[in-house]
Parts: structure tokens; C-alpha cells; sequence
């Protein structure tokens, strides 16, 4: 009947969610033959029953009823049967799945929760397979609720372990785990009574489960992680005021670390290193947590005494060399996080980093072989080398951004850092040579490399493939800081050549390997140290010499960014095309064939190439074809500032392509640059664009290529500059609405200025530029009417021709000074800003007057200014006045003369501005006076006691 009830169900499949007459016939059946096999005393009956009720699960959902299957299932955990528990243990796994809110909340008999007895299993239960679905299980259902209620789970986990820990009969010392919230942990516990009392009643837990248990505990972490209530203390306190029952992580953080102590004390190997990078990932995920109750202090600094204690015993002489190693990890964590700000705290840390250092001594190596073998000794100097790494190159970052931990970190490691680069350089040499084919096997040296045996090979392969980045990493930074150029005591026998392109070998390895053999991690680490080796002008002399070298490194680099759409991917990337661009322009090719833009030889060709790639992924309408084959970011940046960061570093690679040397098309390639740097900025410069940011760095840009080519004064070039300008005025009057005026007049005058006069000059250019100014201050507001007299001044001081000059002040002074002159409302506040740049701007006019006809312009500005008298803008006007009056003191007064009514209401102005300061003055005058006369008067006269 089960076999046939199966067949049926399965022919049936999807169809069983159907509500036709044969379908529901066809359920009931199915539904009334797993009741009668239900209730058959054969274990191996009602096997087939659960089975059925699997299936049936998996197709109908809806017609199964849960809290009865649920139920039997568990009370089938029960049985002495090892395949009806088997068969139940995975329904459960498959509910789990897809139901974990429904199993993490049931009850089983003695009012315990079903995760208890799940966890209980594990010690009662002998076969593998069963407790594998039991782990299963319970990883199913933490993942989905584990982050709604993380106190439940780390009390049941830290039961285990704390039973574990009783079991063994090391139980924590006070000094050691005293956090002084042991009250709060007793009513944790006393409020999950039923939980942690069904683990304490128990027998001792094996060591498997106490693993599984930190583990839980990993998950539970890595699950609450992302929510900013669970690692934030202020945002948490925000959530218990909101919701008083809401559980955060954060709160439990002593309970963590006390976890995580128990479980890297422990006698089991396997549970120590589980413990340890528990306690890793406590520090990765805390580090930046501030206590708000301490200004400027990590949450996790009352902890050092607690971590220091669960890393001392890890470097002891008989532990295991992956438990050192883990530690060692550890270590590196916790210096790099931060956390410690006081130095004698960190130095206790660094000292057991120190310790690490003998393990790198022959005599170490020989005596750790004889306990255990080859194989973990490469393991352990390896990870200790990876430590050190990963420390060198965090202070020297700290240094970069003049941080002060820097110092405390650096004095320690540059002590060793002699002998550490010995070390890297070998074990950068040793992963290359592992990294061959098995084809040249016979390549190999015979007696083995400097950290593994020739008969340890291919078990050393996943040690190197895990610790190479960091190594690598920290030994490009070092031979950057040597530098490369220096004559110095070498520490290996290679010479500084070789140093440098086994490096370059490993990192472009790296990067041409498929995309699913390396993360997105190793790949910037990669490009990292490809940066820190382009930056000594030794290499750079070194990588620039040959250009089909730099040709090749830039399709490297194209083809990693073709193939991966993480931002930081390309901003690693754009900073090494940069560098190398560096390197070909300090070169100037002196020595090489020059550039001739051939597809596939040429180092320009290849920019352009590599940066259209990039740029195509955020703007396809860049493509020249409809289908450019390359889609947009299918992997968007969390943080906005990265992709303007992309946007502004492929804006400099575009901007040095004019000065790398080239054979021909001298203007073809501005002409290019330009092109798409125009269409970079229509796009960019729209209202409410996050992108808007990186206008200013596009305008720059332009300039810059402007600047660079000072000494071009061919037709060709002003007629690129010419379209340019027109092309982004066009693109204004396209936009509509959705244009952002400021972005578009600012890098209009600078490019204007920027350019030969006799850009300026065009007739088209004149009048587009001229409109646009004209329209924004007509229709704009009082900011916007701000900016063009702005752009004015930039521009007539900028143009050196007086004709220009004169040519775009008869087109724009009328419209501004018509406003002045019909201006009604004198008191708006805005208006000081304006007048202030508008008295800068008829200051710039009258400059540029002929000689004979100051006295006419005196007599449109100063009637204006005499206007604006008795506003917010009285000061600036009346402080002008006086300024014409002294620097053409004849012309005003023949003014004055000539229309006497000027005078007369310069006067009156005047008076009616000083009568309220007077008024003011003296009401104050009275307030003084006022308060000198006592207000008790006294009978006795005690002004000549002395």
C-alpha cells in the first residue's frame, strides 16, 4: 500500500493542488490510506506512511493538516525504531524548510520546544545520517528566526556549552570572565527555564555537539548581523523602547564572548579552533559598535581581559598547529579592528603575535614535524605569516590616513620586518610554483619549497591558496617602501627584477583565472599590490619600457573589469591604469616605438577600451550602437559614493590620454575624450542624479585636457572645443526640466574660459551662452540670479580680449541692470547676496569703460544704487556710494550737479535710515541711564568715603 500510495502521488505531483472531482477523489484517497498505515503497529508501515506524507506535503501543502503531522513526527523521535526515526527526522528536515516558524514555536511533551529535544539528539543518537538531518534541521530553522528572538538560541547554545564546560570540570575563573552582568544572564536563564533546565538535566553533551553548538552560535551571528538593531547600541535602545520585548544582540554581547571562552578553553581540538573563530567573528562584527554610555570607545574594550584570556593558551607549546594558526587569526583581527586604545592593552595582544615568530625557526619546524607532520607545519607558519601580513598592511594604512594607532602597530612589526619579507617573498615564490600545471611537475625543485616538502605538495596547495593574498599584499608593500630603486643588503638571492615581476606573475595569474575561482576580496587584494608595485618610480621605469607589456597589463585589467561588476573591482582597477599611465608619461617613450592606436598593440587604444567598459555599465546610451553587448550594473553599490568614485577616477584616465605620446592622430584623441566626456556629463547633470556629485570632476576634466594642450591653435582643435560647447548648450535646451541649471552653467564658463578666446567668439557659441545666461536670471530666483553674475564676473576677468569682453557686456549688462532699476521689494533678505555681487560685477564694467565714457555708466549705476537705499541692502549701497564717490570723485560730483534731485534723495535717505539708529541710541542711552539710579535710595551719603 505505501509503495502504491507513492507511485500514485507521484504521478499525480502538482496536480494534487487541483480542486477538480477526480483530484479531490484522488487526495482523499491518499490522505485516507497514510491514516491507515498510520495507525499499523509495523515501524516499517508507518515508515512508508511519513513517506507518503512527505510527498504529499511537498505537492499540497494546504491539504495536509500541519500541527497533526508535526506532532506524530515527534512523538515518532521517540521510538526505539531506527528507521521510523530516520523517516521522521526527515520530514522534519523538509518542514524545517519550509515552515520554521511553525517548528521553532511547538511544544513537545514536558512543555519543551522542539529545537531542545533536536539538540538533546544529538547525544542519544549513533547514526550519522539521522544526526546530520537533526543538524540540518536545526540550522533550517535558526536561519529563518534566528534573528526575531537571538536570546532563545544563545541560551540554548551557551547551556550546552556551559554544561560542557561543568562536565569537564573547568569552569572560567573570575578574573578571567568577570563582566559583572551576572544578574542579567540568572534572569535570562531563569525566563528560558524550560529550555536551558531540558539541556542541564542531561547527560554531558559529546564534543560533535558542543561543535554544532558553536557553530549555532556563528549562524546566529552572521544571521543578525545585517540588521543595524542588532550590532548598534543606540538603535538597539531604540527597539526596546519601541517594542520592550524585542530581543538584540548587542545586549547578549557578554554572553558571546563568554561562549566563545568556553568553547576555546575546551579539551577538544576541533571545539577550540570552532570557538576561536566564533570569537573572530565577535570582533569583525562588534569592532565599531561605540558604547554610548563612553564617548569614542568600542563596545568591545571592556572585553581585552576576556579575549587575551581565551588566546593565551593557544600558544602554548603542545597545542595543535591549526588551533595556533586559528589564533594567530584572531590575533591579526583584533590589532587591525582597533578596539584596543590603550597601548599597554594592545602590547599583550602583540606579544602573543611575537610568541608566533618561533614557530618560523628550524628547530621549531623540526620539533613540530615530530609531533605531528609536514603538512601542519606549513599550515601553521603559513598562518602565522598570513597574520602578520594582514597586520603590516592594516598600519601602514593607518600610517597613509595619519592615524594614530598606527604608531603603536608599526613599532612592533617593523622590528621583524626584515625577516618577514624574507618569509613573503619565499612564500609568494613557493605558490607560484604550485600554481603550475601538473604538465611542468617536473619544474618543481626536488627537495621541496621554503614552507613545504616535495612529499607534502599537494596537501600544501589549500594552505598557500588561502593565505597568498595577505602575504602578497604585505610583500608588494614592503618592496614599495624599500624602494625598489635602493641598493641595499638583499635579503633573498633574488634581485630587485625578479622580486618585481614574480609579484606581477602572481597578481596577473590572479586576475586572468576564471571569475569562480577568486572572490571579489582576492581580486581587489590583487589589484592592490598590482597598485603598491606601480608606484616606485623605479618600477614604474621598470613596467613602462616595454610597451607591449603595458598593453598586455591593460587588457588584464579590461578583462577584469568585463567580467566582474563589483564597484570596488573598478575603482582598484582604474587606479591601476592610472598608475601605468603615470609610468608611460614619465617614461615619454623615449626608448619605445611611439603609439600608433593599432586595436590589440596600442597602450591609448587599450585606455579607451578599458574605461569604455567601465563606463558602459553605468551609461549604455555611451554606446554608439543600439546593443553594446554590455549591460548595467547587475551588482549596484551599497554606498553611492563608490560609484561616483568609479565615475570621477575613469574622468582622470580620460583626461591623461592627451599626454601619453602618440605617432599620429594628435587630435583624434582629445576629439574622442571629449566625446564622451560630454555625454558623461549630460547624464550626470540631472536633477535628483546621486551622480550629480561628480560634475564638478567632469568639468575639471575638460579643463584639464584644455590646459594640456595650451600650445594647439589648430582649426581642427577649436572647432572640437567649438562642438563640445555647443553640444552641452544643446543638450540644456533637450533636457527640459529634469536639467540641473547649476551644474550646466558652471562647467559652461569654465570651459569657456578655460578655451581660447577665440572660442568665445563664435557666433553660435555667443549667442547659446548669452540665452542661457539671460534666461536663468530673468526666470530664475534670487540664488540662481546669484550664479549668473557669478559666471559673468569668471568670465570677464578670465577673457584676456577686450573686444570679447566688450561683445558680452553690451548683450548682458542691459537685462541686469533693467532688474535693478525696477526692482520694488528692497527688503527681502535674499537680496543682500545679490547686490553684494552685483556691486562686484558693475565694479568689473566700469573697469572695462573707455576712457571717455565713465561718466555714463556713473550715471545709470549711481541713481541705481541711490534706489536701493532704505532696505536690507542700505549698507552695501551707501558703502558703494562713498567707494565711486572717492575713486571718481569729479565725475560724481558733476553728477550731483547735473541732476540735483539725486542729491536730494541720497540726503533723504540717508536721514531716514539714521533717524531709527538715533532713536535706537537713545532709547539704549535711557536703559543705561535708567539702571545706574538705585532703586533703594539710601539716607546716608557715601560718596566721599574713601
Amino acid at each position: 500500500l505505501g509503495n502504491l500510495l507513492t507511485a500514485l502521488i507521484t504521478s499525480l505531483g502538482p496536480d494534487l493542488q487541483m480542486e477538480t472531482a477526480s483530484i479531490q477523489q484522488g487526495r482523499r484517497i491518499c490522505l485516507v490510506g497514510c491514516a491507515t498505515m498510520q495507525m499499523h503497529p509495523d515501524p516499517l508501515v508507518q515508515s512508508a506512511a511519513i513517506q507518503c506524507l512527505q510527498q504529499l506535503h511537498l505537492f499540497s501543502p494546504r491539504h495536509v493538516n500541519m500541527k497533526a503531522l508535526i506532532m506524530y513526527l515527534c512523538n515518532s523521535l521517540s521510538s526505539k525504531h531506527l528507521l521510523l526515526r530516520r523517516g521522521a527526522m526527515a520530514c522534519l528536515r523538509q518542514l524545517a524548510q519550509r515552515h520554521p516558524h511553525e517548528l521553532a514555536s511547538h511544544k513537545v511533551k514536558n512543555d519543551r520546544y522542539l529545537c531542545c529535544v533536536l539538540m538533546e539528539m544529538l547525544d542519544l543518537e549513533q547514526d550519522s545520517l539521522l544526526c546530520e538531518h537533526v543538524k540540518e534541521s536545526i540550522s533550517a530553522i535558526l536561519g529563518a528566526v534566528g534573528a526575531e528572538n537571538p536570546r532563545t538560541w544563545l541560551v540554548l547554545c551557551k547551556g550546552v556549552l556551559s554544561l560542557a564546560a561543568n562536565s569537564e570540570g573547568v569552569a572560567p575563573k573570575q578574573s578571567d570572565m568577570d563582566t559583572g552582568k551576572d544578574d542579567e544572564d540568572d534572569g535570562d536563564e531563569a525566563s528560558f527555564g524550560s529550555v536551558s533546565t531540558a539541556v542541564r538535566n542531561t547527560t554531558a553533551p559529546r564534543w560533535t555537539t558542543k561543535v554544532f553548538a558553536i557553530q549555532c552560535v556563528k549562524q546566529l551571528m552572521n544571521s543578525c548581523r545585517t540588521c543595524p538593531h542588532h550590532t548598534d547600541m543606540e538603535k538597539a535602545r531604540q527597539k526596546l523602547k519601541a517594542e520592550p520585548d524585542a530581543s538584540c544582540l548587542v545586549f547578549l554581547l557578554s554572553d558571546l564572548v563568554r561562549a566563545t571562552f568556553i568553547a576555546s578553553t575546551s579539551y577538544s581540538d576541533q571545539l577550540r579552533r570552532e570557538g576561536l573563530s566564533a570569537l573572530q567573528l565577535i570582533i569583525q562584527i562588534f569592532c565599531k559598535t561605540i558604547d554610548p554610555d563612553y564617548d569614542n570607545h568600542p563596545l568591545l574594550e571592556q572585553y581585552q581581559a576576556q579575549v587575551g584570556a581565551a588566546l593565551r593558551p593557544a600558544f602554548e607549546e603542545d597545542t595543535p598547529p591549526d588551533v595556533t594558526s586559528m589564533a594567530c587569526q584572531v590575533c591579526n583581527t583584533w590589532i587591525s579592528s582597533g578596539v584596543s586604545q590603550d597601548a599597554s592593552d594592545l602590547k599583550r595582544i602583540q606579544q602573543l603575535l611575537v610568541s608566533s615568530l618561533q614557530n618560523l625557526q628550524t628547530s621549531t619546524h623540526e620539533l613540530i614535524i615530530s609531533r605531528f607532520n609536514e603538512s601542519t607545519s606549513t599550515l601553521l607558519r603559513l598562518s602565522v605569516l598570513q597574520a602578520w601580513a594582514e597586520v603590516y598592511v592594516k598600519a601602514h594604512g593607518l600610517q597613509q590616513s595619519s592615524s594614530d594607532d598606527a604608531v603603536d602597530i608599526l613599532s612592533t612589526v617593523e622590528t621583524h620586518e626584515l625577516y618577514l619579507s624574507e618569509l613573503w617573498l619565499g612564500a609568494i615564490r613557493d605558490h607560484a610554483l604550485l600554481s603550475l600545471p601538473r604538465s611542468f611537475a617536473n619544474q618543481l625543485p626536488a627537495h621541496g619549497g621554503t614552507f613545504y616538502c616535495a612529499d607534502t605538495i599537494d596537501s600544501s596547495r589549500p594552505y598557500y591558496k588561502q593565505t597568498w593574498p595577505s602575504i602578497l599584499h604585505a610583500a608588494t608593500t614592503w618592496l614599495n617602501k624599500v624602494p625598489f630603486q635602493k641598493e641595499m643588503d638583499k635579503v633573498t638571492d633574488m634581485t630587485n627584477e625578479d622580486e618585481l615581476f614574480l609579484c606581477i606573475g602572481v597578481i596577473i595569474e590572479a586576475l586572468c583565472a576564471p571569475s569562480s575561482q577568486y572572490n571579489t576580496d582576492i581580486i581587489c587584494t590583487c589589484l592592490e599590490s598590482f597598485a603598491e608595485l606601480c608606484k616606485s618610480p623605479w618600477s614604474q621605469a621598470k613596467i613602462a619600457y616595454n610597451q607591449d607589456t603595458c598593453v598586455e597589463y591593460v587588457n588584464v585589467l579590461h578583462r577584469t573589469v568585463l567580467t566582474r561588476s563589483h564597484p570596488k573591482i573598478h575603482i582598484n582597477a582604474l587606479k591601476c591604469v592610472l598608475l601605468l599611465q603615470e609610468s608611460r608619461i614619465s617614461s615619454n617613450a623615449s626608448d619605445e616605438k611611439c603609439d600608433k592606436l593599432e586595436p590589440g598593440n596600442s597602450f591609448v587604444f587599450g585606455c579607451t577600451e578599458f574605461v569604455m567598459c567601465v563606463l558602459l555599465r553605468k551609461f549604455p546610451e555611451l554606446s554608439p550602437t543600439e546593443h553594446s553587448g554590455v549591460s548595467s550594473y547587475t551588482e549596484s553599490s551599497d554606498n553611492p559614493s563608490e560609484d561616483n568614485e568609479v565615475i570621477q577616477l575613469a574622468v582622470e584616465v580620460l583626461g591623461n590620454m592627451v599626454l601619453l605620446p602618440t605617432a599620429e592622430f594628435y587630435i583624434e584623441i582629445p576629439e574622442s575624450v571629449y566625446l564622451l566626456l560630454t555625454t558623461l556629463f549630460s547624464a550626470c547633470a540631472v536633477t535628483g542624479n546621486s551622480l550629480k556629485s561628480v560634475v564638478p570632476g567632469i568639468s575639471q576634466g575638460m579643463c584639464s585636457i584644455i590646459k594640456n594642450m595650451t600650445d594647439e591653435r589648430s582649426d581642427k582643435w577649436l572647432h572640437c572645443l567649438t562642438s563640445t560647447i555647443v553640444t552641452i548648450l544643446e543638450n540644456y535646451d533637450k533636457a527640459g526640466q529634469a536639467r540641473d541649471k547649476e551644474s550646466y552653467l558652471n562647467t559652461l564658463t569654465v570651459i569657456i574660459c578655460t578655451s581660447p578666446s577665440d572660442v568665445s567668439n563664435v557666433t553660435t557659441v555667443f549667442e547659446k551662452y548669452t540665452n542661457l545666461l539671460e534666461s536663468m536670471f530673468n526666470e530664475g530666483d534670487m540664488e540662481e540670479k546669484v550664479k549668473v553674475l557669478r559666471a559673468m564676473k569668471t568670465l570677464l576677468v578670465s577673457t584676456s580680449s577686450t573686444g570679447i569682453r566688450h561683445r558680452y557686456i553690451r548683450r548682458l549688462s542691459p537685462s541686469i541692470l533693467k532688474f535693478f532699476m525696477c526692482l520694488q521689494d528692497k527688503k527681502e533678505p535674499k537680496l543682500i547676496s545679490l547686490v553684494t555681487e552685483f556691486i562686484s560685477f558693475q565694479r568689473i564694467l566700469i573697469m572695462n569703460c573707455l576712457d571717455n565714457t565713465h561718466h555714463l555708466f556713473l550715471g545709470l549705476v549711481v541713481p541705481l544704487l541711490i534706489s536701493l537705499l532704505g532696505g536690507v541692502v542700505h549698507t552695501l549701497a551707501l558703502s558703494e556710494i562713498t567707494h565711486l564717490t572717492k575713486t571718481y570723485p569729479t565725475l560724481v560730483k558733476d553728477l550731483f550737479l547735473v541732476h540735483p534731485h539725486l542729491k536730494s534723495k541720497l540726503e533723504t535717505a540717508i536721514r531716514s535710515a539714521g533717524a531709527p539708529q538715533k532713536m535706537t541710541a537713545a532709547s539704549q542711552q535711557t536703559v543705561i541711564t535708567n539702571s545706574n539710579v538705585p532703586s533703594i535710595a539710601l539716607k546716608m551719603d557715601f560718596s566721599n568715603f574713601k
